[in-house]
């Protein structure tokens, strides 16, 4: 198994290293080129290593920087880019049936798990997808502890489902303590540490390591946003795009490599041109019809530069052997696949939990602080402006003006609440080109030159009425809920306002108030000054 594990480790390395962003691009990527060369160099004594230790090394870390490509991922994919995914599987895994006299099974396997590494790598730069952060996460497993799911799969399902729990609970612990820690070296330092300490310890504890890893940095890095922990929305550290780790990386690239040595062979060779080939068409196919993956403002060039980057080394180190018994690549495939899709439908709910045991256990420091015992009721605004949903635009844009909460409410007859318009409503804001990266000036969705604005104004605006431009997904507060609640929305919305409606269920859900930050800072300013006179008296 010695041989797999090299070229796992050497992928696994690879994949990291293409995601990191040293200050020297181009230097890193021929840096990384010369490194895979090696592998062409006969070692002069092989060199047996402790590969559980560099598993326990590496893993960890490639997941902590690959947390945000987890949680930014699109869920579900394009059509187009699943059939263009595809594509790429069959045309690769047709490929190794007809060049290496492989099974069926095998050469789809192996095809898929080609296609996504490919995949990985032409979403550089774009919005990720499930279907580029399978194959990496498939070769952790693979490297880390495929060996306990051959032996007994029945129970490794019960380890993968225990060590996400475990990595759940070790990330929201992680959050709290790296809040208690200055920002700087000693946040990094418990950032990266409690993902090497829930990786120990699920080991231990004979569960899945990978998921427990997995888990804690996507429930860090998801809880730790939500919880204000990178004031400028950066996730911190970035451990491999410093030099001395990105060129430490690079070194144990090159030694791997040397230690594999993978001799040329023309069936290798040809694989490698097959499989180029297909996935060339493929990225094609996807630029003409515009896939969002594939419809990037780079060049064609440049994207297959990367693809082959990733997919010659797969094509080229993976022992053939194992090729040939497809359950161990099976397994893995379907431990990424059950770890990625329990982390899409658990992240929401364990957020939401999360949030109401962060509020079970606040506490209120002073009574006069007490902001979980006043109704939004005692604060809102009871003067607001409304308009139906058939108000023309002009009319809307005086009664904004004239509204002492700088919204217009858009109520039915019956009251109840239809939508919310402000000022970002009607100005020059980005609307984003469908399936693109691009964006354009648009006023009420038409394209429009700002500096054209006062020309087209009032012509634009008078094709419009209220149900064209209002915001119809609209957050709003029951009265009788405390202003705590409320401050909880606009902080985790960034809203300025929130219409307010009645609690009665017999009344409909109707409109009774609008609740402004400006009435919050007021109320705490007076409980403040209230306050500093009950003191000096």
């Amino acid at each position: 198994m010695t041989a797999l594990e090299h070229s796992l480790i050497i992928l696994l390395l690879l994949v990291g290293l293409l995601n990191a962003r040293p200050r020297l691009p181009s230097l890193a990527r021929w840096a990384v080129a010369g490194a895979l060369a090696l592998a062409f160099i006969a070692p002069a004594a092989p060199i047996d290593l402790p590969w559980d230790w560099l598993a326990a090394l590496v893993v960890p870390l490639l997941l902590w920087q690959a947390a945000r490509r987890l949680i930014g991922a699109r869920w579900p994919a394009d059509r187009r880019d699943i059939g263009l995914w595809i594509l790429i599987i069959v045309g690769i895994g047709a490929a190794l049936l007809f060049t290496s006299e492989l099974a069926l099974p095998g050469a789809l396997l192996f095809g898929l798990l080609a296609a996504s590494m490919a995949w990985r790598a032409t979403e550089d730069g774009g919005t990720p997808t499930y279907l580029g952060q399978l194959g990496p996460l498939a070769l952790a497993f693979l490297l880390a502890e495929i060996a306990p799911a051959v032996e007994a799969p029945d129970r490794y399902a019960l380890a993968l489902a225990g060590g996400a729990g475990l990595g759940a609970v070790i990330g929201y612990i992680g959050v709290h303590i790296a809040q208690g820690r200055s920002v700087g070296r000693p946040r990094d330092a418990a950032s990266i540490g409690q993902v090497y300490l829930v990786y120990g310890i699920a080991w231990l504890l004979d569960l899945s390591s990978v998921a427990a890893a997995m888990f804690a940095v996507i429930v860090y890095v998801a809880y730790g946003t939500r919880r204000g922990l990178w004031s400028n929305g950066v996730v911190r550290p970035t451990p491999i795009d410093a030099g001395p780790v990105y060129g430490l990386a690079v070194i144990a690239l090159a030694f791997f490599a040397w230690q594999t040595h993978v001799p040329l062979t023309p069936i290798l060779l040809l694989e490698v041109g097959l499989g180029l080939a297909v996935t060339g068409m493929a990225v094609w196919a996807g630029r003409v019809l515009k896939s969002q993956t594939f419809y990037a403002e780079r060049s064609f060039l440049s994207v297959i530069v990367r693809v082959g980057l990733l997919l010659v080394p797969v094509l080229l180190l993976w022992p053939r052997g194992v090729l040939i018994d497809p359950a161990l690549l099976a397994l893995a495939l379907l431990a990424a696949g059950a770890a990625t899709l329990g982390a899409h439908v658990a992240l929401t709910p364990l957020l939401s939990l999360y949030a109401w045991l962060d509020e079970v256990g606040a506490e209120v420091a002073r009574a006069d602080q007490a902001v979980t015992a006043l109704p939004v009721r005692d604060l809102m605004a009871r003067e607001f402006a409304t308009a139906r949903p058939d108000t023309p635009v002009p009319d809307l844009a005086r009664r904004l003006l004239e509204s002492p909460t700088g919204c217009v409410l858009i109520v039915e007859a019956s009251g109840r609440l239809m939508g919310i318009v402000t000022e970002s409503d009607l100005f020059v804001k980005a609307e984003r080109l469908p399936r693109t990266g691009l964006t354009y000036p648009a006023l009420f969705k038409e394209p429009v030159l700002p500096e054209q604005l006062p020309n087209v104004y009032a012509q634009i605006g008078s094709k419009h009425v209220a149900s064209d431009v209002m915001n119809s997904n609209v957050v709003w507060v029951k009265d009788s809920q405390s202003v705590s609640r409320a401050i909880r929305l606009m902080a985790q919305h960034g809203f300025r306002r929130l219409p307010v409606v009645n609690a009665d269920p017999a009344s409909g859900g109707q409109v009774v108030g609008v609740l402004t930050r400006a009435d919050i800072i007021r109320w705490l300013s007076e409980a403040d000054r209230s306050t500093r006179h009950a003191t000096q008296d």
